[in-house]
């Protein structure tokens, strides 16, 4: 959510060596970003949810239960936009 409008200039994301990611947020029928262009702003008290749909490269032939609390990498996300007035804004998240 934003005070303010502002622009994204990047939205990423990065997934480590084990997943495959496929970006949900793209148009099936022209393949672009549905959030592009005129929709590349971001208006104040807007809510946005971007998806990214995650497969394992291998699947492991029985299940694997993680302890409640268990960290399971994924990757990272590389965000960056600009404000009303031009000021850059990056965020990098970590792996882990």
């Amino acid at each position: 959510m934003t005070q303010e409008p502002m622009w994204f200039e990047r939205i990423r994301f990065e997934c480590v060596e084990a997943w495959t990611a496929i970006d949900g947020n793209t148009s099936l029928k022209s393949g672009e970003n549905i959030f592009a262009g005129s929709l590349a702003i971001m208006h104040p008290q807007d809510v946005r949810q971007y998806v990214y749909i995650l497969t394992p490269k291998t699947v492991p032939t029985f299940p694997i239960s993680h302890l409640p609390g268990t960290v399971i990498p994924l990757g990272r996300l590389d965000l960056s936009w600009r404000s009303p007035f031009g000021e850059p804004g990056r965020l990098l998240t970590s792996v882990s």
